[in-house]
């Protein structure tokens, strides 16, 4: 037996994404308990940062034996399994989930026919600036699972957030309810900001992750007043698709 050829399907490989922008009128009138927040958030943080990798394997091992059966599984077993990535790009967008599928063809010489394989590879990608406690990543790994499943074993690759992805999504609310997971084709979360740039005139804030925004240089787009800097903890929305 030989190796013929080796195709990627294009068609397979998908993404769920969204961006969403993140000014805001207004603010905490208490500094002092921002910062209060903004330090415990940092605590936990820490603590969740030194034990996702491991928890986040293990509950996609539960999502595959307890939603598909092993079916997800056992399809990416030759290539490895399904990879997890961490993305310091994605920040506001929670996670992102995708596939592609390779087919060879192997010579059965002297045997009618020639045998076909296919190997599939998936990878979910998780979003390190807003996927920061278990709860977020309990649910975005559930919402990128359904995606995979969706594309592998339903087969439907045109409309991710179809019937079937609600089927998938239903059975992994009903299954891991009791643990606070709630699959749905939009879900909103809270991002956790470092930095706030606030106009001085109109009180339009600007949160970002990092110092970005000079505030001598860039004035307010609304009413061309002056930004002050304000580092403290913030927190915006982010949906995932």
């Amino acid at each position: 037996m030989g190796l013929e050829s080796t195709f990627v399907e294009s068609s397979g490989l998908h993404q769920s994404a969204i961006a969403h922008s993140h000014c805001e009128c207004g603010g905490s009138s208490d500094p002092g308990k921002q910062l209060h927040e903004h330090r415990h958030h940092c605590i936990k943080r820490r603590e969740f940062d030194t034990r996702k990798h491991a928890l986040a394997y293990s509950f996609l091992r539960e999502l595959d034996q307890s939603i598909t059966q092993g079916q997800l599984g056992q399809l990416v077993l030759s290539t490895g399994g399904v990879k997890i990535t961490w993305s310091k790009t994605l920040r506001t967008t929670a996670g992102r989930a995708t596939w592609r599928r390779s087919k060879i063809r192997l010579h059965n010489y002297g045997v009618d026919g020639d045998e076909i394989k296919h190997h599939h590879y998936a990878t979910i990608e998780l979003a390190e600036k807003v996927v920061d406690d278990e709860d977020k990543l309990m649910n975005t790994l559930a919402h990128e699972f359904c995606h995979l499943a969706t594309f592998m074993i339903t087969k439907i690759i045109t409309n991710p957030h179809g019937k079937e992805f609600r089927q998938w999504a239903r059975k992994c609310s009903l299954v891991f309810g009791a643990r606070g997971v709630n699959v749905t084709t939009r879900h909103g979360y809270k991002i956790n900001f470092e930095y706030i740039w606030k106009c001085t005139g109109c009180e339009i804030e600007v949160k970002r992750h990092s110092r970005s925004v000079n505030p001598r240089k860039i004035c307010c787009v609304f009413c061309k007043g002056k930004s002050q800097a304000n580092q403290a903890h913030s927190e915006g929305q982010c949906q995932v698709w």
